[in-house]
């Protein structure tokens, strides 16, 4: 499990390390997760196999020891003692495979940002202006809000403003941009 002192919201110098900083966030919890799955999810092929491995055997064991004549019965405990060996390590594999606990898969990230979330909070100019403006008008005309706010949305569901953005065109006009910025940290970071 991935434990970070630091859970406590930090206020960045740039916007670009904070988003660094989540970046290595979800990429280390990203790799812990995977690490401890495939450990798990092998673990669990190996005793599968061998539960399967030991009905194999157990059945041909069965099959000669009935068919083994009564006078040569003093070797027959390898019949029984090869197929217990895959038993008990498909056992033993799959009890390991099932105290393996997999963790939340981005529960720190989630924790960091609902502490960051917390900060902006308390220091959001949008928030305050809300607070200001919007409730004052919100509990002296609720109805006309709700009315208007349903308005609003109709009217942007019947423009449909989503149609007139190209995805070809904010791909080329942005793809530059991002390029160039992501080279340039990448340069920083050598």
């Amino acid at each position: 499990m991935l434990i970070r002192p630091d859970t406590a919201p930090a206020k960045p110098q740039t916007l670009a390390d904070h988003a660094r900083a989540y970046g290595e966030l979800i990429l280390d919890e990203l790799t812990e997760s995977k690490t401890l799955w495939y450990k798990r999810t092998r673990l669990q092929a190996i005793g599968v196999g061998g539960l399967g491995m030991f009905a194999i055997l157990a059945g041909m064991g069965a099959m000669l020891w009935a068919v083994t004549p009564s006078a040569q019965t003093q070797t027959l405990w390898v019949l029984a003692a090869v197929p217990l060996v895959y038993l008990f390590v498909g056992i033993a594999c799959l009890m390991a495979a099932g105290q393996q606990k997999l963790p939340v898969v981005l529960e720190h990230t989630r924790e960091r940002f609902m502490a960051d979330v917390a900060v902006f909070k308390e220091t959001n100019l949008v928030t305050a202006a809300t607070e200001r403006f919007v409730v004052p008008i919100a509990t002296a005309y609720p109805y006309r809000m709700v009315i208007g706010a349903a308005l609003v949305g109709a009217l942007v569901v019947r423009a449909h403003p989503w149609r007139l953005l190209s995805g070809s065109a904010l791909l080329v006009s942005l793809l530059p941009k991002v390029i160039s910025v992501l080279s340039k940290q990448h340069k920083a970071l050598r």
